[in-house]
């Protein structure tokens, strides 16, 4: 098997590293709004949004 140039591999985990920082970074903001406004008919979208985009 042919291996990876240690360029494409550090591309890979830098790129991997960015993922989940936003991951994490949109978990947050999911709390801040639940914990400032509950769940309402006006952050429902967005907590769905958050949801559907993958971070979970």
């Amino acid at each position: 098997m042919a291996r990876l140039p240690s360029e494409t591999v550090t591309k890979i985990f830098s790129l991997q590293q960015q993922f989940l920082e936003k991951i994490d970074e949109a978990g947050l903001l999911e709390f801040i709004l639940f914990e400032q406004f509950g769940e309402t008919e006006e952050t429902i979208p967005e907590l769905e949004e958050l949801h559907s985009n993958g971070w979970r």
